[in-house]
């Protein structure tokens, strides 16, 4: 992620998201940034995808039709 310049503090660059999963499969991604024309929920997403596929990836490889 890239940080906005003129906060030479570095406790107030930090970046943090929260995800909460569903049982029925739904995923919330919360998070502080703000989309400016930048791709922030791009980058987003394509964070928790990578993520939550490598964890499922076992899973997926043992039943791979779902059932």
């Amino acid at each position: 992620m890239k940080y906005s310049i003129g906060i030479p503090i570095a406790h107030k660059t930090q970046a943090a998201a929260l995800v909460y999963i569903y049982l029925d499969g739904f995923v919330l991604v919360t998070h502080g940034g703000c989309e400016l024309g930048q791709g922030l929920y791009n980058k987003m997403i394509q964070n928790v995808l990578q993520t939550l596929m490598a964890s499922l990836h076992p899973i997926i490889r043992k039943n791979p039709k779902g059932k």
